[in-house]
């Protein structure tokens, strides 16, 4: 469920198990903005929602969330995208950048959760159109303070986590930090979201090293052009795999050929 500010375009998602946990999910995206701002001088109070006739957002328990809070239901026609543009669009962009995320990182498509959220994390640091003119991103316009980059990482990449002292085995010989893959930032912690695939379990670490330029889940095999040799003495080039190069021919599968069979092969 994605839901974006009018004003900042500041965005947030929840990634939800279904539809009915929709309303539980608005309720706490409701909390969180006003419990942030409260005290900022800022009257961030969600005065209005519009969405399409989705049947999480049109249910009993969203519309009653609504009603309770004095919050005005904003419905689309039917079959008609183009009136709510700005979430349209965001889907799109969104969707698109998670899948380049996921093929840069040759990763399985079980952490595109952790893709989107990512994707979504680093719209919110980019300068985007629909600010109402304003040359700053939706980061700058939601909290009221410049944007830092200097935390982004190159996502999916390998990543070791330190091991502090009192979590080793053995403090002289036990390894000091994890092999893990970089899977998402924190928002609200200068913190990092690791997994670690041996464990199969989620680590949230502040000192990390990232090895930016090996990502865990090796690229897709490239072809390439490697010699064959056919029946005729003739060498011809075919198009194979990686895997193939591997194959290591004895003699009887590659005729050999000596130097006066080359110089007759290339006079012909």
């Amino acid at each position: 469920m994605l839901l974006i500010d009018d004003f900042t375009k500041f965005t947030a998602v929840y990634c939800l198990k279904k539809k009915s946990d929709a309303a539980e999910s608005f309720k706490a995206y409701k909390t969180h903005v006003e419990r942030q701002h409260q005290g900022s001088g800022k009257d961030y109070v969600i005065k209005a929602v519009r969405t399409d006739a989705g049947g999480e957002y049109t249910g009993e328990a969203f519309q009653r969330e609504l009603r309770r809070c004095g919050i005005e239901f904003q419905s689309m026609v039917p079959y008609t995208p183009q009136e709510d543009g700005v979430s349209e669009n965001s889907n799109r962009v969104l969707v698109g950048r998670a899948n380049a995320l996921l093929q840069q990182a040759s990763a399985p498509k079980i952490y595109w959760a952790e893709a989107v959220q990512t994707a979504v994390y680093l719209k919110n640091l980019s300068i985007t159109k629909g600010t109402h003119g304003i040359d700053a991103t939706p980061y700058e316009l939601w909290f009221g303070k410049k944007t830092n980059i200097q935390h982004l990482r190159v996502w999916g990449c390998t990543a070791y986590a330190h091991i502090h002292p009192a979590k080793r085995a053995n403090k002289k010989w036990s390894p000091r930090a994890e092999h893990l893959i970089f899977i998402e930032y924190m928002l609200s912690t200068k913190q990092y979201r690791l997994y670690h695939p041996k464990l199969k379990k989620l680590i949230t670490a502040r000192d990390v090293f990232f090895h930016e330029d090996s990502p865990l889940y090796k690229p897709l095999k490239q072809q390439i052009f490697c010699p064959i040799s056919t029946n005729d003495s003739i060498v011809s080039v075919s198009q194979v795999t990686e895997e193939d190069t591997d194959f290591d021919p004895g003699l009887d599968d590659v005729e050999s050929l000596s130097s006066d069979d080359f110089d007759h092969a290339t006079d012909e």
